[in-house]
């Protein structure tokens, strides 16, 4: 993920026991990552930091669509992105990520930067098989898959021998 000041809020800046960031992650964001399943969109993210001794208490909301590539016919894919997440960041020596929820920041720096943090909780959000609803996919493309279906495949003849072997034995 290329480096953005957009994304980055100064702990030590917040005033009072709360605080509200709202950002923008649209095809520019996207652009800017080192993508793996999606290829732009326009997420809103909604930050929300309640300062406590010591410990900031981050609440992510993130809320609207993004574009990836359908599974089945490779076609683009819009899916819906409404999750959040919930972060407990303290300020220590040096970055350190104690579990997927707690992260320690250097006191020095105290700049809590979500620029892929926020990319992740949207992949995490996504569902494990991105597909359109069959009626709406490429026809032209599942017709293709059809044609190279399993019995164009070659056989392999291991399979065959523990076939023999299973009817042996039965």
């Amino acid at each position: 993920m290329v480096e953005n000041k957009t994304y980055k809020i100064d702990l030590k800046a917040i005033v009072g026991d709360c605080h509200r960031e709202s950002f923008i992650l649209d095809d520019a964001y996207f652009a800017d990552s080192e993508k793996i399943e999606t290829d732009g969109g326009y997420v809103e993210a909604t930050v929300d930091i309640t300062k406590t001794a010591g410990v900031f208490d981050v609440q992510i909301e993130l809320k609207g669509k993004i574009k990836t590539i359908c599974d089945r016919c490779l076609d683009e894919l819009i899916c819906p992105v409404d999750t959040s997440a919930h972060l407990m960041v303290k300020l220590g020596e040096e970055y350190e990520e104690e579990s997927e929820d707690i992260i320690t920041i250097p006191e020095k720096e105290a700049t809590l930067d979500l620029s892929w943090l926020l990319y992740e909780f949207v992949e995490l959000s996504l569902p494990m098989k991105k597909v359109h609803p069959e009626s709406e996919c490429n026809q032209d493309m599942i017709d293709k898959l059809y044609d190279f279906g399993e019995e164009d495949a070659p056989k392999d003849p291991r399979w065959a021998e523990l076939s023999k072997l299973k009817d042996k034995l039965s």
